[in-house]
């Protein structure tokens, strides 16, 4: 018989078979002073567009906060005097992210005077905003409002509210049973309204989502075993009875935690209804 001759070996590109994936993808990098750049051409689209209808531009997120990374996005809210309550646009420009919340002076007064309950999460954005543009001040009475209206928030009413969100993904990660991937998915949901909760106990803004689980550890007033079932919550190699097991410690420290405090969920009378 005739002995068939192998095929020459070939070299596969590097980032494996496929030629057109020599390296993982991952997104663009920038510097800060390169996101302040192109926060101030987005300024100078605004001026241009809106004129005196815009009152005031806020650069908002990690960039404002001095923690952005080289992934960072950019975030932006402007102010205008009327039109559309509030539209979000997103779009990219040269690679990078950008995010403008768009809303009217209405809506802009009327956020800062409120206090919901996700407010650990997201109520240092008024504060920690780095602003671009403000003629007439506004800022200045947007904190102001916003100052009043934490002065005056029920935090434990907020809790319960944060706390009934939790519960609500303690039973989905139960029912979640042997599905590894959602219970995991349940478990981080856990982990989060968990630290919302205490963030709001303890009247504490969050810096960064970053920081978040960091930052709620080391509040002075937890529930037991707070910062050990939450970094089991978290761990990447978890197992669904695992994760059951530090949610089911979790959720019972955290009913009596917040009801000595005042903050229950229990309503057979359905008073709240």
């Amino acid at each position: 018989m005739r002995r068939m001759e192998s095929a020459p070996r070939r070299t596969p590109p590097r980032g494996g078979m496929n030629g057109s994936m020599m390296e993982a993808w991952r997104p663009p990098r920038f510097t800060t002073e390169q996101r302040l750049a192109v926060a101030d051409r987005v300024l100078g689209r605004l001026r241009a567009r809106y004129a005196a209808g815009l009152l005031a531009v806020a650069l908002e997120g990690s960039t404002a906060k001095g923690l952005d990374r080289a992934e960072s996005d950019l975030e932006l809210r402007a102010v205008l005097a009327g039109g559309e309550e509030h539209r979000w646009y997103a779009f990219l420009h040269r690679g990078m992210f950008v995010g403008v919340s768009v809303v009217t002076v209405e809506r802009a007064r009327r956020d800062a005077a409120e206090v919901d309950y996700t407010w650990p999460c997201v109520g240092d954005a008024l504060f920690t905003a780095r602003v671009l543009h403000d003629p007439a001040g506004l800022y200045a009475e947007l904190r102001a409002l916003g100052q009043a209206a934490e002065e005056r928030a029920d935090f434990m009413a907020l809790a319960r509210d944060s706390l009934a969100d939790m519960y609500e993904h303690v039973y989905k990660l139960f029912t979640a049973g042997d599905d590894g991937g959602t219970a995991a998915h349940e478990a981080r949901q856990v982990a989060f309204w968990a630290a919302n909760t205490v963030g709001l106990v303890n009247r504490f803004r969050y810096l960064s989502s970053r920081t978040l689980f960091a930052e709620s550890a080391r509040l002075p007033a937890l529930p037991e075993g707070y910062g050990h079932h939450v970094e089991g919550l978290l761990a990447l190699c978890a197992t669904p009875g695992e994760l059951q097991s530090h949610t089911g410690a979790l959720w019972a420290a955290f009913a009596s935690w917040a009801a000595d405090r005042g903050s229950r969920l229990e309503d057979d009378a359905m008073e709240g209804v």
